[in-house]
């Protein structure tokens, strides 16, 4: 139908735009950390995009409501701004009308959401996880570059190898400069590689010797055959975190903040019909009120929802509320105060017509 399809055109555009916007803005953040680790040296190149890309199913899954809820706003409150709900209304395509239309499309985008928060983020939050995994057991060889000085950790620590054996993986004729305790120490060795055990990652260097109180007028020095120094602890997590678990493995688990995880990515695509609701409520005001007159309430409204729904998901994860009485709740009041709303504003606009209808006559 013609209405219909002109409807949609007016909604997808700035959805569109909005999730675009947002995307990058979100992005950017991540981007900016990515690109501190490939500057540093601890990322290589060919890494920034696989991880750029295992971020974006994550950032989707939460800008998709806010940016599907501003964007009805938008297109609706534009169409009320220039009359066209008086003349679909007196036409016969009425709000109810248009309502159905919107939770048509919201039914729609709940379940592109699902296909977010059940597959697509967990799989990139796993993929994440991987690929890190892989870049920490690098050897040494991969991290520098012979005959540079480079940056090895986020500590300010300082790695230069005259040359390396790519067969072994060996960085020889080793140079390092660090702080521990704040005191500068260095150290020279014939050879060093990247270790991993079940505390983190070291630099092992054998044949070398330490130098201490760098900044007296004598230096002291240790020779050693083996000297092991702390690169990065082991994050101790029994695996994926919950938010790259699979479905399965969290209805399974008998942790609690798992199950509640479960239940987040159940409820969570469920507040876009919340939405389509007050979208079309926010919408219903007279032309005269302005074509974003509803941009500033629905903006107060889906922070004030989503900090209740968050706040009450956190509450039931830390134990403080049953996990029967997660924010399923909060979408049943959310859809029963945007219900009584369309009639208190259907009434109220039916005054005001009743109202200008005599004051003309």
């Amino acid at each position: 139908m013609i209405i219909q399809r002109y409807i949609l055109k007016q909604i997808a555009l700035p959805f569109v735009l909005i999730c675009i916007l947002l995307a990058i803005l979100l992005l950017a953040e991540a981007f900016g950390e990515v690109l501190t680790r490939a500057l540093s040296g601890t990322l290589p190149s060919q890494a920034v995009a696989l991880l750029m890309l295992y971020q974006l199913p994550p950032v989707l899954q939460e800008l998709i409501p806010g940016g599907f809820f501003l964007a009805l706003v938008i297109a609706l409150g534009q169409m009320t701004g220039a009359n066209e709900r008086v003349v679909l209304q007196a036409t016969g395509y009425s709000d109810a009308k248009i309502l159905r239309l919107i939770l048509s499309v919201g039914v729609l985008a709940t379940v592109v959401l699902y296909v977010f928060t059940l597959f697509l983020a967990p799989a990139a939050n796993r993929a994440t996880a991987d690929l890190n995994q892989q870049l920490a057991s690098r050897p040494a060889a991969e991290l520098v570059q012979p005959g540079q000085f480079t940056p090895i950790d986020r500590n300010g620590s300082i790695l230069y190898a005259q040359s390396s054996d790519a067969r072994s993986g060996l960085l020889l004729d080793v140079f390092m400069a660090y702080q521990d305790d704040g005191q500068e120490r260095m150290v020279t060795a014939r050879s060093a590689q990247v270790v991993s055990d079940g505390e983190g990652r070291f630099m092992r260097f054998t044949e070398g010797h330490l130098y201490s109180d760098m900044m007296g007028d004598e230096l002291e020095r240790v020779s050693f055959a083996v000297l092991d120094l702390l690169l990065e602890r082991q994050q101790v997590s029994g695996g994926y975190n919950r938010y790259a678990l699979e479905n399965h493995a969290l209805y399974e688990s008998t942790v609690l903040r798992n199950q509640v995880m479960l239940q987040w990515r159940v409820l969570y695509p469920l507040s876009l019909l919340v939405f389509c609701i007050w979208a079309v409520n926010l919408t219903r005001y007279t032309p005269r009120s302005g074509k974003n007159a509803a941009v500033l309430p629905a903006v107060i409204f889906y922070l004030l929802y989503q900090y209740l729904c968050r706040t009450v998901n956190s509450s039931v994860g830390g134990g403080n509320l049953p996990i029967w009485a997660n924010f399923w709740w909060i979408h049943l009041v959310a859809v029963g105060l945007g219900l009584a709303l369309r009639l208190e504003v259907r009434q109220w606009l039916s005054t005001r017509r009743l109202a200008s209808t005599k004051a003309m006559s």
